[in-house]
């Protein structure tokens, strides 16, 4: 149900070899993926039934409002009873002999669950739905944001896939993109030791070094923690066989809390989706596409006008620079070396699928041998779906201002950039991982063939700064994310639909094995199906030059735009047809393509 984002880049642009018959298509690694559009993934009759005239988000907003002059500021947060289930087949944990089970098996690992939310708490398996229903008062008609509180408990119905659930409101899913939601989980590598505090002569701070040939052969991340007079030292370690090959460390899914807004899975939409409620009676159905999970709360929170924006990145720096007692620059740790945070060494990630590999292309790469295959990268093979993100626990020395550089290899777009999307926990950024600025959302990897080492900053050059506090520990999320080309792909989207739809038309007049010999005179019998491969032949001319525009060059995808325009073209150009003279200059603009 999701694809290499290089794929969705162009693979949607290229599936006009539906239409036109002859291309292919070769994805690399390091970039992100994305669920396909909802209606095509639909397999069942209730699902398609469930999917019928459900407009876009966009449409959704429209239909009932911008939610900043239609939303009522004030009203209470709308706590829906998860234990009063109207329909289906959730269990309360404490009656739930699944749930029960898992507990007496890894007690442990149930730890953190909390023996009070047995009662409050209700388990939904991998299979069935439930259905809450809940009112909203008179007068408190307005958007609403949806909050799922929820734990990814291990039973045995759990597998190592995503948590997904079919979205339902009043039995309908609300807009497209909300039809279908995905839980987190996090997965944590298990290659770390804790040492007991001893005494130390060392200054407070943190100290971090990165040791080969430990232990003899052993690739270590060594942490040490001096406070006080004493010392912790963490130690992580990508141990080795016996010639010398690094070997993948071993990871478990974490079992904990965590907290859900209903936001968009295809990366097209930032911050979270607002829903808008009438006064009276309402449902909220969740259907099991895979895993369980266990549900504490589901909270409806007022929207706000205005809350729904994150701030860009001028209005954090003009909070810095009001500020500049507090927000100085940040110093480097004791030792006079700038923290690193090697890729190899995540703290946590999003799924079993990311994980650290090996690049012997630049001796410069850390550790290298020409004679064995030694962790030092992250996101060769694998860190390249849309949602899936890498996390690294840090600490300062000095609370200040600071800037992350990174040193990256990014040959998967030729000619184009990737994205990823900053998110900080810790200290004032909260404990769940929050977007800083709106600009975090569009970091930008631009291509080389070689590696490259920048600070991170938008597209115009602007280099971040970020705030962090002495004695707090950070967390820095790096996510796969559309970044600004979300926009095209959105575009390309809706032209492969209206190529879609004249592919179908067509096969209505010749079906699958159309006659060599014979003229069907598609200009007299279907002339608006050649005026629309016109039409979207210009709609990927536009998209190829918005792409050149954006990444400042061109390359092997934008030329393979313009071919897939030059083909649209030929298939709408007819001498017999009849083009409306508001499709004069389209029609010209056409004609000087691949000339």
């Amino acid at each position: 149900m999701k694809k290499n984002l290089f794929q969705k880049v162009i693979c949607l642009i290229l599936s006009v070899a539906t239409l036109l018959g002859a291309f292919g298509l070769t994805a690399s690694a390091t970039s992100s993926e994305k669920r396909g559009t909802n209606r095509d993934t639909a397999s069942t009759l209730e699902e398609m039934q469930s999917l019928l005239g459900v407009s876009s988000y966009d449409d959704y907003l429209a239909s009932y409002g911008n939610p900043d002059a239609v939303s009522v500021p004030g009203l209470p947060v709308i706590n829906v009873d998860v234990t009063d289930i109207k329909d289906g087949n959730g269990e309360v944990v404490k009656d739930s002999e699944i749930c029960q089970e898992a507990i007496l098996a890894d007690q442990t690992g149930w730890s953190n669950f909390g023996k009070d939310n047995e009662a409050i708490s209700v388990y939904l398996p991998s299979l069935g739905s439930s259905t809450w229903e809940f009112n909203i008062p008179t007068n408190a008609a307005s958007y609403y944001y949806i909050k799922f509180e929820y734990y990814t408990c291990l039973t045995k119905e759990s597998s190592i896939s995503s948590i997904e659930r079919k979205l339902l409101i009043n039995g309908k899913a609300p807009f497209d993109e909300a039809s279908y939601i995905t839980l987190d989980k996090s997965w944590e590598y298990t290659n770390y030791t804790v040492s007991e505090p001893v005494d130390t002569d060392k200054a407070d701070g943190v100290y971090v070094r990165y040791d080969y040939k430990h232990n003899d052969g052993d690739y270590v991340k060594i942490v040490e923690n001096v406070k006080g007079g004493k010392s912790t030292v963490t130690t992580y370690t990508i141990k080795s066989d016996y010639i010398g090959n690094s070997m993948s460390p071993a990871m478990e899914q974490l079992s904990g809390w965590n907290s859900y807004y209903c936001q968009d899975t295809t990366g097209y939409h930032q911050g979270y989706f607002t829903f808008y409620f009438s006064a009276g009676d309402h449902q909220i159905t969740l259907e099991a596409e895979r895993e369980p999970v266990i549900i504490k709360s589901i909270q409806l929170i007022p929207y706000e006008p205005g809350s729904n924006k994150i701030p860009s990145y001028s209005d954090v720096k003009a909070e810095y620079d009001a500020n500049p007692d507090k927000y100085v620059p940040g110093k480097n740790d004791p030792e006079g070396k700038p923290i690193v945070l090697a890729g190899e060494f995540p703290n946590f990630v999003s799924d079993s699928s990311v994980y650290p590999t090996n690049d012997n292309t630049s001796p410069q790469t850390y550790p290298s041998i020409s004679n064995a295959q030694l962790y030092n990268v992250i996101g060769e093979n694998s860190y390249n779906t849309l949602g899936q993100w890498a996390a690294y626990k840090f600490s300062v020395n000095a609370s200040g201002l600071y800037k992350l550089s990174a040193r990256y290899l990014q040959t998967a777009l030729q000619g184009m950039y990737i994205c990823r999307t900053i998110k900080l926990s810790g200290g004032e950024y909260g404990s769940a991982p929050t977007v800083p600025f709106v600009e975090a959302y569009d970091t930008q990897f631009n291509y080389s063939k070689e590696w490259q080492s920048s600070y991170l900053g938008d597209s115009a050059g602007n280099i971040f700064e970020f705030y962090f506090e002495e004695g707090v520990e950070y967390t820095l999320y790096l996510e796969c994310s559309l970044g600004s080309l979300k926009d095209l792909i959105q575009r390309a989207e809706v032209a492969l639909n209206e190529i879609n739809e004249c592919y179908l038309r067509i096969l209505q007049l010749t079906g699958s094995a159309p006659d060599e010999n014979r003229d069907y005179e598609f200009y007299k019998v279907m002339p608006d199906v050649l005026r629309n491969l016109l039409i979207q032949a210009m709609e990927l001319m536009d998209i190829k030059a918005e792409l050149e525009k954006l990444c400042g060059t061109s390359g092997a995808h934008t030329a393979t735009l313009e071919t897939v325009a030059i083909l649209l073209d030929k298939m709408g150009s007819y001498d017999g047809l009849d083009i409306p003279a508001n499709m004069s200059n389209l029609k010209s603009y056409l004609g000087t393509l691949g000339t």
